[in-house]
């Protein structure tokens, strides 16, 4: 029988790139699914009304998940849900656990995202620079 020969025997072949960041996306994208109907259907707090989740982050090795949440109340108050949240942890990995069969569950962090409180500023600023320009 002949051996197949390599180019180079002694140098590992090279990894391809994107393969990692391709699993990254998919089980952000996957983990968003789960908290967003496990959030909407199953906890009826008050203090979690309005808000949603805007995005997850996964980290390279997949350990830690970055939740970002946001809220349609303008004055919400981002630090008693992320309180709220932080200590329904154990029930949303277990949630994920079981709905993504997955064998190491990441940590879960939570983040305030302010794009729809910076877009309510915003369309105020000019919903009253525009009323200052009619007035003229």
């Amino acid at each position: 029988m002949k051996k197949k020969s390599r180019e180079n025997p002694g140098k590992p072949r090279p990894q391809r790139k994107g393969n990692g960041m391709r699993r990254q996306k998919m089980v952000a994208s996957q983990v968003f699914e789960v908290l967003s109907l496990t959030i909407i259907g199953s906890f009826e707090d008050p203090r979690l009304s309005g808000i949603g989740i805007t995005h997850v982050d996964m980290s390279p090795d997949l350990r830690l998940a970055k939740v970002y949440i946001s809220s349609s109340q303008e004055d919400f108050d981002f630090t008693v849900a992320i309180n709220v949240l932080k200590k329904a942890t154990g029930k949303l990995r277990n949630t994920i656990a079981i709905e993504l069969n997955m064998k190491r569950v990441p940590e879960l962090a939570f983040f305030p995202d302010y794009i729809i409180t910076e877009a309510w500023k915003m369309e105020k600023l000019l919903s009253e620079m525009n009323d200052e320009v009619s007035d003229d």
